[in-house]
């Protein structure tokens, strides 16, 4: 039989952290068809920006966004992690 594991953390890496306009992910990847839901909300869990991402590397314009925390959330099929990302 075979053992599955959900909700295993990944380990992505979100650099810089705190960002005044770019951050960049660097999403874990083992085969082509490997994808992420990246969510960014605001701290009333509002979804400030979303997309489906199948690159290992992902750059995130956070211009338009006000100062202030935010929480990113990486979905994979494996597992979720979630970050806190500050905007200054």
């Amino acid at each position: 039989s075979r053992v599955q594991q959900a909700n295993v953390p990944l380990s992505i890496k979100a650099y810089p952290n705190a960002t005044t306009r770019w951050l960049y992910l660097q999403l874990p990847r083992q085969t082509d068809h490997d994808h992420y839901t990246i969510l960014l909300t605001n701290l009333l869990g509002q979804v400030v920006w979303q997309s489906i991402c199948f690159q290992s590397t992902i750059r995130i314009d956070m211009s338009h966004l006000p100062k202030g925390s935010y929480i990113l959330q990486a979905h994979h099929p494996t597992g979720v992690t979630i970050r806190p990302i500050v905007k200054w």
